[in-house]
């Protein structure tokens, strides 16, 4: 979409030159007031000029009224309003003054009057309005039809309706009412009335008042009483602006009762959808709405009745569909296309187009209609896209569609799809002609270009109509005259296109005229002539399209696969099936097609088993179309049951004494059933096996009666009908199987009868003899037929046939290799022990079948476990036991655990005969993980296997959730040690409180740790942090020694030179916390345990050998370290203590302190907060306040000050009439609460 219609270039920009030059000589642009015919400008000086869209200027308006003598007024004109029929206009200005001009008095003798032309004469106003003088007006509109009754609003929160009358002097004077008064904590920010609607019930509309805190809707009657039908309250981001952004717009329908309206606030939109009812109260057709932009909105106008278009601060341009979850429909920057970089922007919306003004220029935007965007493309020469954007502006399933809908009044598009389509038909059409004309004058090789206009065409007017023939078949006719008159190459082109077209299923019908050159097209090209796209031009086309005689002529000459569709142009211009199946069945018996009325062909008719299975099941071939009605269908089974399933030959035609034999000399019986057979026995048996699905093959009628439903009773001529049913079908067979007939394949008959008379029980009835002789056929070699048909043959008879020696049976499937057959026979016979002994006796072949697995041997075994005898159970045990290894190998252990679970728990003790430990390892994990054994040998032996094949990460983890109940210590810390593993160790003689032996293989882990050397330095301090942890608990003698024990082996560490810095770091660590051990503990010594381990570490044998000088450099780093440690703990808590004292009294002096005021003045209402000219009543109440004596609540109020911590003052009633609630203020300059 955006390739074709690029938003940014929906606008067409002009400059206004000549009006801006004009207007810079009155102070430039203060507000914009377009008409359909005028553009109202007021100026910054005060005067209001009046162009036309050629930028003429025909009138200028001065505010001063005809009987006032003084000059005219010089302040900024800011609002503009017409009456309702444009004879009179009105504006009020920033002093508040209003004037009044009526248009009609003075008429222009040049519809173009020029700025550098002849002077023109101001006009002068007819009344002049001073009510609101030195107040902002916000709002002023005029009353109903009225010329001289305007609706004015402003600041001070009053809404007043100002009447023209004529006096003595025939002066235009004025009188005042006011319709509405705000309250002094509101403040009014707009009015605007609703576009004047006659109404003999409701002379003068609604008008709608928006506040800081109220939106209300207003009901004027004509006596100008004011009535509020609606009023809520509302809520909006506020900013530091006294007056907020906001803005009004109305939006009605003609003739419509549903009125929409919407109000703006900063960048917060509401809109309301409502009726009056009776004329006298409001009710809201809808919920209201509300969204937020992310910017403040300076103007919003309706385009239509689900487009609502807004103008933001940061010069963007919005179209948005508030009833859609105000999704964007178009945003423009409109920056990029027009000067706006100066602040005094004025916009205006109305109609299609946009007024801007700036300190640089005056832009007017208008909204490009359809046909505009169309030609540019068509200029370029660019057709096809001008034909996508044609198609884009209609389609539905065009991601644009939605887009282009909304902006369809923009565009001046019907809003309607299907008047839409009606209006840009004619172009459309013109367009294709031109396009094609275009292209077939080209001299250039343009065959792609054309291929894709005429797909796009077609594909255009066949979508738009889909069900318009009539003007389709014009349409093609109308192409391919133009076609005609140019060469074969393009003639070519066009008839490809309507191939492809017709194979896609775009185009469904195409005229007389085309039909014939089309399917010569496809047949006539030798080079790619490809069977399927004449199948698909005949079974996508509408048949009223077809010359038959052209077709069954041109089609009896093709190959074999352009045959078959002669069957589907017969059944569907006849309504003949049985003629094709006759034809058929001769070209079958002779070999040839000599005989046949439609055929002619020297191949054999394969197909002949597609037509029936088609027919028979109610479809057409080969299209697979329903055939309809339901009465049809069954009419046309029953005709082709009756040639096909009948016991001797027909008369055909049937109306004639002729017999129609299915083979030279004498008929068997079934002749054609026979014929059928003997020509493609596997091909006819599918046929078969899907047909009798179909109910119409049921034998009972209730069956018929819910499948055909009312058209049961069918006109069927009883006379070449016959009912056929599954019995019947499986009779013919067992009959065959009786006959001893060289030409018949007994054993693929066998395979038809075994796989479906099990499907239908309650329709089929045979006898075990019957199924016997089905039996012994399928158990007899046959090396034509694959022995897997054969197998599945048996398995889906087995259901329903008992054999008279079971063991024989079995037997015979044994030498038959039909594993899965047998498989099956025993899972009937509930026999569980033989079911899992041959799944594991032939494991290896039973891969090869997708639905029998040692799994589901073992689920079907569990299921039943219960029922067996004990004889039963213990056998099952028994062949698991013996083949547990193989079972592991077949099975993962998870699955493994599971089963053995299941069946019987005892049997896991059965994996401590793998040989492979860490099969056997991941078994009990899975084991132990998932379920509870009370095995000592498999924990022991868990515990044994965990100890050799964990990872150190998740051994140390395990051992400490490790429950020792049960468990042999022995056997487990003989493992660990065998393993060195020494912080296993640790971990299990902490579970036994033995913190002494805990400290010992720490010890050992820390010696290791520095004989590595290449560790990271925070697994020894983990080592230290559990010794010392342990140290804590032990008692008496016990901790004495762990002390002595570790840190002597840190001593020894340090004198070998065992990374030096890392030891000595950690020994000054452990004399920390031994020096701090006291505080552990009431009535012990810190520096007394110090002293105490020490001797006992120097009086170590190994330490006395270690040479004094050595650790000296040790001993002034940990002395150092102990006293730093300790002269910083005082430290510490004296800063604490001191630190709190000084913010405590830091936040106390706070709060008295208070904060202090900047501005003298309020900024509200702008009297003195303190300093000289303060009110003397403000220290009465401080003299007052000292002396503690009462003061009347009104005079404090008037005197309440509110100071903020951004150090601005405020009286406090001026903040509660602006809105502000009490207790939670708001500073109006920088927004601090």
């Amino acid at each position: 979409m955006s390739s074709l219609l690029n938003y940014d270039k929906l606008l067409k920009w002009s400059n206004l030159n000549h009006m801006f030059t004009a207007l810079a000589a009155y102070g430039g642009v203060s507000c914009i007031y377009p008409t359909n015919s005028y553009i109202v400008v007021g100026t910054t000086k005060g005067l209001i000029l009046i162009f036309n869209y050629k930028e003429f200027l025909q009138y200028i308006l001065m505010p001063q009224a005809l009987n006032e003598d003084d000059h005219n007024l010089r302040s900024k004109v800011q609002l503009v309003s017409l009456s309702a029929d444009g004879t009179h206009l009105a504006a009020s200005y920033q002093s508040g003054d209003v004037f009044l001009w009526d248009l009609s008095m003075t008429t222009t003798t040049n519809g173009n009057r020029t700025t550098t032309g002849t002077a023109i004469e101001p006009i002068n106003a007819i009344l002049h309005i001073t009510e609101h003088r030195d107040i902002q007006v916000n709002g002023l509109e005029f009353v109903g039809n009225r010329h001289t009754g305007l609706l004015v609003s402003d600041l001070d929160g009053n809404i007043t309706f100002h009447n023209g009358y004529r006096s003595r002097l025939w002066y235009l004077d004025y009188t005042s009412k006011k319709i509405l008064s705000i309250p002094s904590n509101e403040i009014l920010l707009n009015c605007k009335s609703q576009l004047f609607i006659k109404n003999k019930d409701v002379d003068n509309g609604l008008t709608a008042v928006l506040t800081n805190t109220n939106f209300a809707i207003m009901q004027l009657a004509k006596n100008m009483a004011g009535n509020i039908v609606f009023q809520e309250k509302i809520t909006y981001n506020s900013t530091s602006r006294l007056i907020p952004y906001n803005d009004i717009s109305w939006y009605r329908k003609p003739r419509e009762r549903i009125q929409t309206i919407s109000f703006s606030i900063n960048n917060q939109v509401n809109v309301i959808k409502f009726q009056l009812v009776n004329n006298r109260w409001l009710q809201l057709v809808s919920k209201k709405i509300t969204y937020q932009l992310l910017e403040p909105i300076i103007s919003m106008n309706w385009i239509s009745d689900s487009l609502l278009s807004f103008f933001t601060i940061s010069n963007r341009f919005l179209i948005m569909n508030p009833f859609q979850n105000f999704e964007i429909i178009l945003s423009l920057d409109l920056s990029r296309s027009v000067s706006l970089s100066s602040n005094n922007i004025v916009f205006k919306l109305f109609s299609n187009k946009i007024f801007i003004s700036s300190s640089f220029s005056f832009t007017l935007g208008s909204f490009q209609s359809w046909s505009s965007l169309i030609l540019n493309h068509v200029q370029r020469g660019d057709y096809i896209n001008a034909l996508n954007l044609l198609n884009t502006f209609v389609t539905s399933n065009s991601d644009s569609r939605e887009t282009i809908h909304h902006l369809a009044t923009l565009l001046n598009l019907n809003p309607e799809i299907d008047k839409r389509k009606l209006q840009l038909l004619d172009p459309f059409h013109n367009l294709s002609l031109a396009a094609l004309k275009y292209l077939l004058k080209e001299d250039t090789n343009n065959e792609d270009d054309m291929a894709n206009l005429l797909a796009l065409t077609i594909h255009i007017q066949s979508s738009w109509f889909p069900n318009d023939k009539e003007s389709l078949l014009l349409f093609l006719d109308q192409q391919w005259e133009s076609i005609l008159t140019s060469n074969g190459s393009r003639k070519s082109v066009y008839l490809e296109t309507v191939v492809e077209l017709v194979s896609n299923e775009t185009l469904k019908i195409i005229p007389p005229s085309i039909f014939k050159s089309v399917i010569s097209h496809v047949i006539d090209n030798n080079e790619k002539y490809d069977p399927t796209k004449l199948n698909s031009l005949i079974l996508h086309l509408d048949p009223n399209c077809w010359d038959v005689d052209y077709l069954c002529k041109l089609m009896r000459n093709l190959n074999l696969q352009n045959q078959m569709l002669l069957c589907y142009v017969w059944n569907i211009k006849f309504d003949d099936f049985v003629t094709p199946l006759v034809d058929l069945l001769k070209w079958i018996r002779d070999g040839n097609t000599s005989n046949t009325e439609i055929f002619h062909s020297e191949e054999e008719p394969d197909f002949v088993f597609d037509y029936i299975k088609y027919l028979l099941l109610g479809n057409y071939y080969p299209s697979n179309e329903s055939l309809l009605p339901f009465s049809k269908q069954a009419k046309v089974k029953s005709q082709l049951c009756y040639i096909i399933f009948n016991g001797v030959c027909i008369n055909w035609p049937y109306s004639t004494s002729n017999r129609f034999s299915a083979t030279q000399g004498e008929q068997p019986s079934f002749p054609y059933f026979n014929l059928l057979l003997h020509f493609n026995a596997p091909k006819f048996l599918d046929v078969l096996t899907a047909i009798l699905e179909d109910s119409f093959f049921s034998e009972e009628e209730e069956e018929n009666d819910d499948y055909y439903g009312e058209h049961n009773s069918l006109e069927i001529d009883t006379e070449f009908s016959l009912k056929v049913t599954r019995q019947y079908v499986v009779d013919i067979f067992l009959d065959k199987l009786l006959l001893s007939d060289p030409q018949i394949d007994k054993t693929l008959i066998s395979i038809f009868l075994a796989t479906n008379i099990p499907k239908y029980p309650q329709f089929i009835r045979v006898m075990n003899t019957q199924l016997e002789c089905i039996v012994s056929e399928l158990l007899r070699p046959n090396v034509s037929v694959e022995s897997s048909q054969l197998e599945n043959g048996l398995e889906a008879l087995l259901p329903i046939y008992e054999p008279k020696d079971e063991n024989k049976f079995i037997t015979e499937l044994k030498e038959r290799n039909f594993y899965g057959a047998m498989y099956q026979f025993h899972h009937r016979n509930k026999n569980f022990v033989e079911l899992l002994r041959m799944t594991l006796d032939y494991s290896v072949v039973f891969e090869t079948y997708e639905n029998i697995t040692l799994g589901s041997t073992f689920e079907i075994i569990i299921k039943n476990i219960m029922h067996l005898d004990l004889d039963a159970q213990l056998e099952v045990a028994d062949i698991i036991s013996f083949n547990f290894t193989k079972i592991m190998h077949i099975l993962n252990p998870t699955s493994t655990v599971k089963y053995i679970q299941k069946i019987d728990p005892q049997l896991h003790e059965n994996i401590l005969k793998l040989e492979d430990e860490s099969v056997m390892q991941e078994y009990m994990e899975e084991l132990f993980k998932s379920y509870t054994n009370s095995s000592t040998a498999l924990k022991d032996a868990y515990i044994s296997l965990c100890c050799k094949f964990k990872p150190q990460s998740d051994l140390i983890p395990w051992l400490t959730s490790l429950q020792l109940e049960g468990v042999s210590i022995e056997k487990l810390t003989s493992n660990l040690q065998n393993t060195s593993n020494y912080e296993g160790l640790s971990v299990i003689y902490s579970k036994l409180k033995n913190y002494e032996l805990v400290v010992d293989n720490l010890v050992m882990c820390i010696n290791d740790w520095f004989l590595a050397g290449i560790e990271e330095e925070i697994k020894l301090s983990t080592f230290i942090d559990s010794a010392i942890s342990a140290i804590y608990l032990a008692v008496d003698d016990a901790r004495f020694n762990c002390w002595m024990k570790l840190i002597t082996s840190l001593f020894m560490q340090y004198q070998q030179g065992k990374i030096q810095p890392i030891c000595d770091k950690m020994l000054q660590y452990v004399f920390v916390k031994l020096a701090l051990f006291g505080d552990y503990e009431a009535g012990t010594d810190g520096d007394n345990n110090m002293y105490k381990v020490l001797s006992g570490v120097l009086e170590h044998t190994d330490i006395i050998k270690m040479k004094v000088a050595d650790i000296k450099g040790l001993f002034i780093d940990v002395s150092t370290t102990y006293n730093l440690e300790e002269i910083i703990s005082e430290l510490i808590l004296k800063i604490t203590e001191n630190s709190s004292v000084n913010i405590v009294n830091e936040y106390r002096s706070s709060l008295v302190e208070g904060w202090s005021i900047h501005n003298d003045e309020c900024e509200v209402c702008g009297k003195k907060l303190w300093g000289v000219g303060l009110s003397p009543i403000v220290f009465k109440i401080w003299e007052h306040k000292r002396r503690k004596e009462e003061i009347p609540d009104v005079v404090i109020e008037n005197a309440k000050l509110v100071i903020f911590k951004c150090n601005h003052g405020f009286h406090t009633k001026c903040l509660e009439n602006l809105g502000q609630k009490n207790g939670n203020y708001e500073c109006l300059l920088c927004n601090e609460q």
